[in-house]
């Protein structure tokens, strides 16, 4: 299996009996970063930015789901932009894979942290 966006199904089986049957999709198969830091990861950069490639997306938290990364990004503490929906774009791009995001970057946050 190489990376991309598949299906996945699953199966409850009663010997060769399919009771239920559920599919989810899309699911990604790519690259998921964590990011941390100051407010250049936290929401308060200028310009705020939308992804144009839609395998570019970040985790909410709040209700734990993958939303398409623009700015604001779900989770730090700014209501400005970032820098991640241009990454994520150059990413997917470049390796021709999904690309996720979890922002977790608080303003203020000193050097040394």
């Amino acid at each position: 299996m190489g990376t991309g966006w598949y299906q996945l199904g699953v199966r409850a089986l009663d010997g060769s009996t399919v009771l239920e049957f559920e599919v989810v999709s899309p699911v990604g198969v790519g690259e998921v970063f964590v990011i941390a830091g100051q407010s250049n990861s936290a929401n308060f950069v200028d310009p705020v930015q939308v992804p144009n490639d839609d395998r570019v997306n970040a985790v909410d938290l709040d209700n734990l789901v993958w939303v398409p990364a623009l700015d604001p990004q779900p989770n730090a503490d700014g209501r400005g932009g970032s820098p991640w929906p241009e990454f994520g774009d150059l990413l997917a791009a470049q390796a021709d894979v999904p690309v996720g995001t979890l922002s977790v970057g608080v303003c203020g946050t000193s050097v040394d942290q």
